[in-house]
């Protein structure tokens, strides 16, 4: 045990005793940011604030997915390869669904990738910190990684390509993807020029060990664009449709 000036520090196999995990889960929640960690001495030896490893133990973690092949989402097992959208009427009922579905993968040690633009991506952040998740950490392994929004559907495409196959190829085998379509809908022309885009995405999707939510602000909304946007998910279809109205 260290002294600090913020209280008591511990190493990571006591952080592992008091959780009562093994110290591998120790290490990928300190790699993930999900439990913030500090470096000390010449090795970079890890310590933990012993007082965020009890608040840890008290909450517990995050429940992982139960196979490579699915994530959970509100107690649900949804499986990779879905392309998904979720609708909110207010800026904080965004937040539903998106904090635990970023703060579960990061804990699991899965990347994470959101499209916003910088304010949400602030109250994205904000968010996380307040559920003990260490986000410029994260952001500095890359479990994090923040994309602005796409001006043109080429540029998106390619952008998310890049990324998915950055990931694979370092061998993660789930990705999550949080991206504010109502925001991007703006910088990408209309409503019906963001849908051609999801369509397009729908390949990329198929394609790699993805799961990717896709949150409309229904005030942005007209007519029929709530039916048009469904009709593009239909993966939602497989799922509660309560689950994603926020």
């Amino acid at each position: 045990m260290m002294r600090g000036m913020s209280g008591d520090f511990v190493g990571t196999r006591e952080a592992a005793r008091l959780l009562g995990v093994s110290e591998a889960s120790v290490r990928r929640w300190s790699d993930s940011g999900f439990l913030q960690s500090h470096r000390v001495g010449r090795r970079s030896e890890r310590r933990f604030d012993r007082s965020a490893v009890l608040r840890l133990r008290a909450t517990g973690p995050p429940a992982a997915s139960p196979s490579a092949s699915s994530v959970l989402l509100e107690g649900r097992e949804i499986p990779l390869h879905s392309h998904l959208s979720a609708y909110s009427t207010s800026d904080r009922g965004r937040l539903r669904l998106s904090v635990p579905f970023l703060r579960d993968g990061l804990a699991a040690g899965q990347p994470c990738v959101t499209v916003s633009n910088r304010q949400t991506a602030r109250l994205l952040e904000d968010e996380l910190k307040a559920e003990g998740v260490a986000v410029e950490r994260a952001l500095e392994t890359g479990r994090l990684r923040k994309l602005e929004l796409f001006q043109t559907h080429s540029q998106g495409i390619e952008t998310f390509e890049r990324t998915f196959a950055a990931f694979t190829r370092r061998g993660d085998l789930v990705i999550r993807v949080l991206g504010e379509a109502s925001q991007n809908a703006e910088t990408l022309g209309s409503i019906p020029d963001l849908l051609r885009f999801e369509e397009m995405l729908n390949s990329l999707v198929r394609r790699y060990p993805v799961v990717m939510i896709c949150q409309y602000d229904v005030r942005r909304l007209q007519g029929t664009d709530v039916i048009d946007v469904l009709k593009g998910h239909a993966d939602n279809f497989d799922q509660p449709l309560g689950m994603f109205l926020n």
